[in-house]
């Protein structure tokens, strides 16, 4: 996490209130995660574009607009996983999951649905690869000291940029 007013990091990675300055919080990760999430099931990230001439172009797409659905982008995504990463990518805070655990469990719960055929039922591999994704990404982040939190939040963002 940073510290309100300062920013580290890819900027298409930035929650909204990080991109505008506003304190950050878990919630901000949760965002995050969404964005690493649609990256994952899209192959593009929900706020850069081509044209896009500075990284003030992104961090205002991310404070003011909303992401391109996913199924527009990939329709075999299932109606289920594109709730969760709307959740995640939700512009006010609160909106959001609470943290990373309360959406690793709405990812499991995806699986487990057997009693509404009209949600697809996700590939239990799929469940696991985000699953790894996510603990990967939210390891131990939680018990870190602030000033090694930054380190390791700038070390996952390049490996995210990787995908």
């Amino acid at each position: 996490m940073t510290q309100t007013g300062a920013a580290l990091g890819s900027p298409k990675y930035m929650s909204p209130e990080q991109a505008t300055g506003q304190p950050v919080e878990p919630r901000s990760d949760v965002f995050t995660l969404g964005v690493l999430l649609y990256e994952m099931l899209t192959r593009r990230n929900p706020f850069s574009r081509e044209d896009d001439v500075s990284p003030f172009d992104v961090m205002d797409r991310i404070a003011q607009e909303p992401h391109p659905p996913v199924r527009e982008i990939n329709p075999e995504v299932p109606a289920a996983f594109e709730q969760i990463i709307d959740r995640a990518l939700a512009k006010k805070p609160e909106d959001r999951y609470a943290s990373a655990a309360e959406m690793a469990n709405a990812l499991r719960s995806i699986g487990e649905k057997k009693d509404k055929p009209q949600t697809p039922k996700a590939d239990a591999a799929a469940i696991d690869a985000l699953m790894r994704v996510a603990a990967q990404y939210f390891g131990e982040f939680a018990k870190r000291a602030p000033r090694r939190r930054l380190r390791w939040r700038a070390r996952t963002s390049r490996a995210a940029r990787s995908i």
